[in-house]
């Protein structure tokens, strides 16, 4: 389908396909293992941005779902 946009929807779509297969393994369901994911985003990634915020960061599968989240509580996110 040619649509104008010019992004490559299929290709984001299947990377979008591996991050779903991570973030949908047991582990994600369990509360100890979020606790910890939101200790390390919090206290390394968030952290590391503020630090060096000129550089390019890739996370984690875990750290890219709760970078995610927090960006759905945009106030939040801001501060």
């Amino acid at each position: 389908v040619d649509s104008g946009i010019e992004y490559d929807i299929v290709g984001a779509a299947a990377r979008q396909m591996t991050f779903n297969y991570q973030v949908a393994l047991p582990h994600y369901r369990d509360e100890m293992f979020l606790n910890k994911a939101a200790e390390v985003y919090i206290g390394n990634f968030l952290e590391l941005q503020r630090r060096r915020p000129q550089g390019f960061w890739v996370p984690t599968y875990f750290i890219d779902l709760l970078w995610h989240t927090h960006q759905l509580h945009h106030r939040l996110y801001v501060q």
